[in-house]
């Protein structure tokens, strides 16, 4: 599998790395070390949790059971939302939804570090997991700084900022002579393709660690065809915004139609499209064997050599409503799935 070279970590990352959020909810610790062993073997080597997933602990002991050799995977982990359902609520009702004081953060290095235990013993990426206004991006910078220097972390990253936010935390860095982080993790997939966070990184040599490659399932042949009925049948009072909606998610149904026909299906695609861009690597959660199967496949698939795929997926991206589009399809994604 092809990789992306992220900072000063040792191993490249492979360009499927597999994120465990929502992890939790799906699999038991037995069946996600199972996943994370065909995943592995079948050239994945980058793992992504967070302290608020409930699967650090299925990865610490992965590493404790053989699963693969610390050393030639990447474990990234990430600090700054609530732990727990009750705390992030009471966060959200104070006004302040994200903390990355730096006294917080130094504690939740620790506890992340001994709950994926001494065989872990480091973390290769650690994310801020969410912008925080109430700290100073030098505070972050120097703090960083610290854990590195302390063996802690091997590189440091940004999940979920801004363009603007980004280019002000690395001027912030290049003042102040602090290190940059070395990836950033938006999300980013083929119907939310223009972000300033992506092509600033890309412009500045920071890996993209792509999150939600798939809009939570709504890039795929299962859940397509669902939310495209789903949108037709939105009130009329929605006016021109439904009228939106039905026509990308036209345009999704018969992409992925055009996808079958060439042996592939939308998910691939997806994936195709995100790997193959500079310095992407694409956070999938190949629970299943179909997905993990997609993963592989999509990776392997150069779309680009289909002209029609190719020429329907500019045209689906060229849509000036498609950010409005997208944020119907997650809340659409969110119901159908019942979360």
């Amino acid at each position: 599998m092809r990789t992306v070279q992220i900072g000063e970590i040792q191993v490249p990352s492979s360009v499927i790395g597999y994120g465990t959020y929502h992890l939790a909810d799906k699999l038991d610790t037995h069946d996600a070390i199972t996943s994370f062993t065909k995943a592995y073997g079948a050239g994945i080597n980058h793992f992504d949790t967070s302290d608020n997933y409930g699967t650090e602990l299925h990865l610490g002991r992965a590493v404790s059971f053989g699963v693969f050799p610390r050393e030639e995977v990447i474990i990234a982990t990430k600090t700054g939302l609530g732990t727990t359902a009750k705390q992030q609520g009471e966060w959200n009702r104070s006004g302040r939804r994200y903390n990355t004081d730096p006294d917080r953060v130094r504690r939740h290095v620790d506890r992340s570090l001994e709950v994926m235990g001494s065989d872990v013993g480091y973390i290769d990426l650690y994310y801020l997991h969410a912008f925080d206004p109430n700290v100073e991006s030098v505070d972050h910078a120097q703090l960083m700084l610290e854990l590195k220097a302390a063996g802690k972390i091997i590189e440091y990253g940004l999940s979920n900022y801004t363009g603007e936010q980004l280019e002000l935390f690395l001027e912030t860095c290049d003042r102040h002579d602090l290190p940059r982080p070395a990836a950033i993790q938006p999300a980013y997939n083929l119907v939310y393709p223009d972000l300033g966070d992506i092509q600033l990184a890309q412009e500045e040599g920071i890996a993209v660690m792509a999150h939600s490659p798939l809009l939570k399932g709504a890039l795929t042949t299962k859940l397509v065809s669902r939310i495209r009925a789903e949108l037709r049948g939105i009130d009329a009072q929605r006016g021109s915004l439904a009228n939106i909606g039905q026509l990308i998610s036209d345009r999704l149904h018969y992409l992925d139609l055009d996808c079958q026909a060439s042996g592939h299906n939308l998910a691939r695609l997806a994936i195709s499209w995100l790997v193959r861009q500079e310095g992407v690597v694409a956070l999938c959660t190949p629970t299943n064997d179909l997905y993990l199967e997609d993963c592989l496949a999509g990776e392997v698939w150069d779309y680009t050599a289909d002209p029609q795929i190719a020429f329907q997926l500019r045209a689906l991206q060229a849509n000036p409503s498609l950010d409005e589009y997208t944020d119907m399809m997650q809340k659409v994604t969110r119901q159908l799935r019942g979360y």
